[in-house]
């Protein structure tokens, strides 16, 4: 069905390795041989940790791969794309996040960075550290003014990604004064909005927050 025009891309991105055809011909005995998993119109290679050696392989020496992918497949095939490399750690895979936020990248500032919130987030549970730091970064960069116009569904998407680095240890204080500055700019009135997680990550006995008390205190 439609989605074959995923395989179309992936042959052709892997030209002397995959044909079209020959990939098609024989899924059939991948399955049979319990290699290849197919649900509908998909096909997954089981087990996953061999799935990531296979992709690991794959994109060896082969960085700019991972680019033609992201700007070929659509939302769905991006995903799929993004969940596989945050479990592969390889050269390649720490370049293609560093060329995600490149000024000339998908998410070069935090306004382009917001439409692809779905994707932000993934790469959040994979690259931590530096979606924190542009997260950050860019916060900082905006008046009080320009923060009460990050509304709706991007400032969802924001507070996700942000809850994403609250709990991990290595992001936490970032996370909990990108908050602040959001909570500075409050727009919403539900009980989980920036000021109520704000307020939340100061409760001595949080069950979650890896942040000392004693740094807590600093901020």
């Amino acid at each position: 069905g439609t989605p074959s025009k995923e395989i179309e891309l992936i042959c052709s991105v892997f030209r002397s390795k995959m044909q079209y055809n020959a990939v098609l011909k024989i899924l059939p005995r991948l399955e049979k041989a319990g290699i290849v998993l197919i649900r509908g119109s998909f096909a997954e290679v089981l087990p996953p940790l061999f799935a990531h050696k296979l992709a690991s392989t794959a994109l060896h020496e082969n960085f700019y791969i991972l680019y033609v992918l992201l700007v070929g497949l659509e939302q769905a095939g991006r995903l799929r794309l993004i969940r596989r490399l945050r479990n592969i750690k390889s050269r390649e895979v720490t370049l293609f996040w560093e060329e995600l936020f490149a000024d000339d990248g998908p998410f070069k500032d935090l306004s382009s960075t917001l439409t692809y919130g779905y994707l932000l987030r993934l790469v959040a549970s994979a690259a931590p550290e530096k979606v924190a730091s542009f997260v950050e970064g860019n916060l900082k960069a905006l008046s009080q003014q320009e923060r009460l116009t990050i509304a709706g569904k991007a400032r969802r998407e924001l507070m996700w990604i942000l809850e994403e680095l609250l709990f991990r240890k290595k992001t936490s204080a970032a996370a909990v004064r990108c908050l602040a500055m959001i909570a500075e700019a409050e727009t919403e009135d539900c009980s989980n909005n920036a000021t109520g997680v704000f307020i939340e990550s100061f409760d001595p006995l949080h069950p979650q927050l890896p942040l000392p008390l004693h740094d807590r205190l600093s901020l």
